[in-house]
């Protein structure tokens, strides 16, 4: 019996279901009985041995015939049956068992009774192809898991939401159970009017969207499309911007088709979700996943659809970062399919063969049935399914002339595991040389080796990428031998291999993937990234960096043996000339400093002739070094331009990390310290925080050691110092606060030791006062705002005294601006916004003359930052202007920074902040501007936030920008992706909260965007409870605050809560303070981040940073 319901006698049975049915009365059987029956009814009248029922049914005959005789009895006890009186299942003695009663098919189905050819239509085996539709009268084996899925997918439906996902591993059978088992037995029980496949293996032709509106076109009711009024590109962008109107025309359209009845719905077959997880890298595969399930998920809400999701199992760590298909699992909406039993597996291999007529060989000298032997080795290998059903493949295409499939056969090819290697080496073997030549470039074509992962994985390769007529007969000898397969994708006609076990299993495809392992996982990101650069519009910010990637995209198109696309040959090219440009700018930068390090070169070639000699040669080349990343690094610091030091730092990280400890003079211990740190700071301006902090480390054990020896050395403090700030700030950016602020008190602790055993020392007054900034700039995060003024206080009193003697130091002028600057923040946290104006505007004005100079970059940023955050002060007052006039001209200078050094992450990062800043207070701009202009900053924020995926700060300012984005949709109507939006940015700072709950900055950000939320969410319970969860992060602060960034989202809050009184008051507090802004929904004065970094030591004079 096939896996469809069916009659016998008074009973009705339904296989999928494990269900019997009379008079009304249901009952229950297990999978054993419902196989034992189905087994009797498939040879009605006929006699089968305990021997035959126990290989159909327990895939065995090693159990005894103990197993069968249990079985029937409790079968006929479930059939209210006896045996002295049968009427169902009738005992011949010593011979077996059969059925008594009628069996008939039930009503809209056809059949046959087994042991009858019923199968006409070549083989009933698919080899490596999936069970199609039409192959549902030979599927076999699959009723209990079907039963299972079945029970799933009605769950689901009737709480209102058909999604349900099935995961297995690769071959588990997971395509031929939806469209062989499930779908027919749905469209057979006239529960489906009818249902498609949408197969995600073609998105390397054509996008998502696409697909899924190719496949909604192909459904139909009665002979009528039923969404024929649409293209596919109009489909596919309703889907993608406003699914609920395709969800109200599907509704529409099926309630006014005459061919619908109450309850009847249709059917979407989402196949393969792996491969929408592999199209794009990392965060960008599960936002692009996440869309997509969100539209899912809202067409299955509707009530006409049915969607059923196949993935692989080894994909699901991927697949739980997307929430909409995680949202079903609580409910059951998960199923994970079983591997098939010993019985299932010989019903797969018995029944279809039993179906087309055909009979299993012996082996002559073992005696073994060819069945017998085939279950057996299935269930001992990993591949079974596909395995087994390519072995019977090849058995039915070597059938002798009377249908036996020959046991010589199966020990010709090598078995099961042998299978899919014979039939490709002997379709090889038939071919001439010149096609057989052809297998290497074919194969680098099918192939796909992801980057993160170690499994390899099919592609879809149109036809127009084979290169001659032999690769062409190639592939058709391929494709007729059903390794591969050939279909249409997005109207291109295409090829694939026809299972991914033909990659693992085949020997000399196995072979030639290990030998080019590395090259085909450097061809799978040169892919991924060409499309991500094609999609951008080719970003520049997006080509290949130069560095191991790029050599080694280079040296992969200079090989032959893997071809490339035309647009991955564009982005390598592309790539290569502009480190090629970036080369040729060094080269003119860096001469003067190779003729230095020849000259190093050479000294230290002379120091071999003697002992004495090479440590004097040595030590003169060190002092080289020194000066290059010493000397030369404060000459270039200015100029923003540290990035000229790469090379050179990067051959003295190599030479200093496995230098020997034999530096004994003090000059030496020293001059290694302060190279380690210049090159901790080119790392971390680079982006790269690991290899800084590894410098950082190596530095520290220099300067102990020196320390250890002479504890008032006053260098080897100043540079203790120093180090502990990098270090202080790596672990400040990654919200390890606790660390952050043990290496700031350990600053201030070197800067002390300094001052007290060189107390005339002008520099360590200056060095204790940039301790005191950092330390204050951390408490000042961290909500301290008194101790953070008393460290800023101390900071420019220091500052002060050494100014007093030192009139005519511009830089110690520009760093005194830069604590006016802090005690301005402070300041403006205790309400005092008309004092902070005021300070603030000191500190441009000191500012204001060195920023003249146009090739100083370092204090032309400073002052387009003092100037911003002036503008944020104005505005708060009220003084909009004022406010306007200060951003725009900080705005222009941060871009032309950023042109001019776009290695300095932390300035890229200011002109974000000055652009979002920009569009937030911007109320009267168009909205479809805005949100081009915010989906734009997004996206160029996701290129460069990569480079340092933990860094706090980013995160935050990506997901502030994502909430005046979803701000900015709603306002404009587009309600569903305004929430997909909100519900990410939520996602980025709920995570970043939970780390570190003490950052004011990363509580007030989240407490916005739960307002932002309650204004997009569409009902009032959840407007509320979002209030309230903004009202809950600010209630430990908001009492005793006098911090409009704080005080502004707390009234909001209280006025949703319906707390009107405290609203009032909280009005009073910011009237008192002087508060007068209200811009968009009070948005903007919570978008800065004024004190997330501390002030950097005096030896890298650099600003404090948003």
């Amino acid at each position: 019996m096939n896996g469809g319901d069916f009659r016998f006698g008074e009973w009705r049975v339904w296989p999928q279901f494990n269900r019997i049915e009379r008079a009304g009365q249901a009952q229950a059987l297990e999978p054993r009985l419902m196989q034992v029956l189905c087994a009797l009814c498939g040879h009605p009248g006929q006699v089968l041995s305990a021997e035959e029922l126990l290989r159909l049914c327990w895939g065995s005959t090693v159990y005894g015939d103990g197993p069968v005789h249990k079985a029937v009895a409790q079968l006929r006890k479930a059939l209210h049956d006896s045996p002295g009186r049968a009427r169902y299942v009738e005992t011949i003695r010593k011979r077996g068992y059969r059925t008594v009663a009628e069996v008939t098919p039930a009503a809209g189905r056809a059949f046959a009774p087994a042991g009858r050819t019923t199968w006409s239509d070549g083989s009933p085996f698919r080899g490596l192809e999936a069970f199609q539709p039409r192959h549902a009268a030979v599927f076999f084996g699959r009723a209990q898991a079907e039963a299972g899925l079945l029970a799933c997918m009605r769950a689901q439906q009737a709480r209102g939401c058909a999604l349900t996902v099935v995961l297995g591993p690769s071959g588990s059978g997971k395509t031929s159970l939806v469209q062989a088992g499930v779908l027919p037995a749905l469209l057979a029980g006239a529960a489906m009017a009818d249902a498609t496949r949408l197969d995600l293996a073609g998105l390397e032709r054509c996008g998502a969207w696409s697909l899924l509106a190719e496949a909604l076109h192909r459904l139909r009711i009665g002979t009528r499309a039923i969404l024929s009024g649409h293209s596919t590109d109009a489909l596919a962008r309703m889907l993608r911007t406003s699914p609920a109107s395709v969800v109200a025309e599907l509704a529409w359209l099926m309630d006014g088709a005459a061919a619908t009845r109450q309850g009847m719905t249709l059917g979407l077959f989402v196949d393969q979700w792996e491969k929408l997880m592999l199209a794009s890298p990392g965060a960008k595969a599960d936002a692009a996943a996440s869309d997509f399930a969100e539209t899912l998920l809202t067409l299955a809400s509707c009530g006409r659809l049915q969607i059923v999701i196949a993935c692989r199992n080894d994909f699901y760590p991927q697949l739980a970062r997307i929430p909409a298909l995680m949202s079903v699992k609580p409910y059951g909406g998960h199923y994970d399919l079983p591997a098939p039993n010993p019985g299932e597996i010989a019903q797969m291999v018995r029944l279809p063969a039993r179906a087309a007529g055909l009979t299993f060989g012996t082996d002559p000298s073992t005696r073994i049935q060819l069945d017998d032997a085939l279950c057996a080795d299935a269930a001992a290998s990993p591949d079974a399914l596909p395995l087994l059903q390519y072995a019977l493949h090849l058995l039915y295409e070597a059938r002798s002339p009377i249908g036996e499939l020959e046991f010589s056969a199966y020990r010709r090819f090598g078995g099961i595991e042998g299978a899919l290697s014979y039939r490709a080496e002997s379709l090889l073997a038939g071919l001439d040389e010149r096609q057989q030549d052809c297998l290497p470039r074919v194969l680098a074509l099918l192939v796909n080796l992801p980057e993160e992962r170690s499994v390899v994985v099919g592609r879809r390769v149109p036809w127009s990428a084979l290169c001659s007529d032999a690769e062409r007969a190639l592939v058709q000898a391929l494709v007729d031998s059903r390794l591969l397969v050939s279909d249409l994708v997005a109207g291109t006609p295409t090829f694939g291999v026809a299972h991914e076990a033909l990659l693992r299993r085949w020997t000399r495809a196995t072979a030639w993937i290990d030998q080019h392992r590395a090259l085909l996982r450097v061809r799978s990101r040169v892919s991924v990234q060409a499309g991500r650069w094609l999609e951008a519009g080719r970003n520049p910010d997006l080509l290949l960096p130069a560095g191991r990637q790029l050599e080694e995209a280079v040296l992969l198109e200079g090989r032959d043996g893997i071809p490339l696309t035309d647009a991955e040959r564009e982005l390598i090219g592309a790539s290569a000339k502009r480190a090629a440009r970036a080369r040729r700018l060094r080269r003119a930068a860096l001469a003067s400093i190779m003729v230095l390090a020849m000259l190093s070169a050479a000294l230290a070639l002379l120091a071999t002739l003697a002992d004495q000699r090479a440590q004097a040669r040595r030590a003169q080349a060190e002092g080289l070094m020194g000066y290059m990343l010493g000397d030369l690094a404060d000459k270039l610091r200015p100029l923003g331009r540290l990035d000229l030091l790469e090379g050179i730092s990067n051959q003295a990280f190599a030479y200093l990390a496995t230098a020997g400890h034999d530096a004994g003079h003090a000059a030496e211990q020293r001059q290694r310290a302060q190279a380690l740190l210049v090159i901790a700071e080119v790392r971390l301006a680079q982006g790269d925080p690991d290899s800084a902090t590894a410098a950082l480390r190596a530095s520290r054990q220099w300067l102990l050691r020196r320390l250890s020896q002479a504890p008032s050395d006053a260098m080897a403090l100043k540079l203790m110092g120093a180090n502990a700030f990098w270090l202080g700030k790596i672990r400040l950016d990654r919200n390890d606060w606790s660390q952050a602020e043990r290496h700031f008190n350990e600053y201030l602790s070197a800067s002390q030791r300094w001052r007290r055993h060189h107390p005339d020392d002008v520099e360590a007054w200056i060095e204790e006062s940039y301790a005191l900034n950092s330390l204050g700039s951390l408490w000042l995060k961290s909500g301290q705002v008194q101790r953070a003024a008393a460290a800023f206080a101390d900071s420019v009193d220091l500052k002060q005294r050494a100014l007093r003697h030192r009139p005519d130091d511009a830089i110690l002028r520009a760093e005194l601006a830069d604590s006016l600057s802090w005690t301005a923040t402070a300041q403006q946290r205790d309400g005092r916004l008309r004092e902070a104006i005021a300070t603030y505007r000191q500190a441009t004005a000191m500012i204001g003359d060195l920023q003249d100079n146009p090739s100083d970059a370092v204090w032309r940023h400073r002052f387009a930052y003092a100037l911003m955050h002036g503008a944020e002060l104005s505005r708060a007052v009220g003084d909009e202007e004022k406010a306007a006039a200060d951003l725009r001209r900080a705005s222009g200078m941060l871009e032309r920074l950023v042109k001019e050094h776009p290695d300095r992450l932390d300035w890229q990062r200011d002109w974000f902040y000055s652009q979002l800043q920009t569009e937030a207070l911007s109320p009267h701009r168009p909205r479809s501007r805005s949100i081009q202009r915010l989906n734009a900053l997004l996206e160029r924020m996701d290129a460069l936030a990569d480079k340092d995926p933990g860094n706090a700060q980013w995160l935050r300012l990506k997901a502030s920008t994502g909430t005046l984005l979803a701000q900015t949709l709603a306002q404009e109507g587009h309600r569903a992706p305004a929430r997909q939006q909100i519900r990410r940015s939520l996602s980025i700072l709920k995570n970043a909260y939970a780390n570190n709950p003490d950052n004011i900055a990363g509580r007030e950000a989240l407490a916005n965007a739960w307002l932002a939320a309650a204004s997009i969410l569409p009902d009032s319970g959840a407007d509320r409870g979002a209030c309230a969860e903004a009202a809950g992060l600010l209630a430990p602060s908001a009492q005793s605050s006098r911090d409009y960034r704080i005080l502004v989202p707390w009234m909001r809050s209280q006025a949703c809560l319906g707390q009107h009184a405290a609203a009032a008051s909280t009005r009073d507090v910011l009237d008192t303070i002087g508060y007068r802004y209200g811009g968009r929904d009070d948005l903007a004065p919570h978008l800065a981040t004024q004190g997330e970094q501390p002030h950097e030591s005096p030896s890298e004079p650099r600003p404090a940073e948003p």
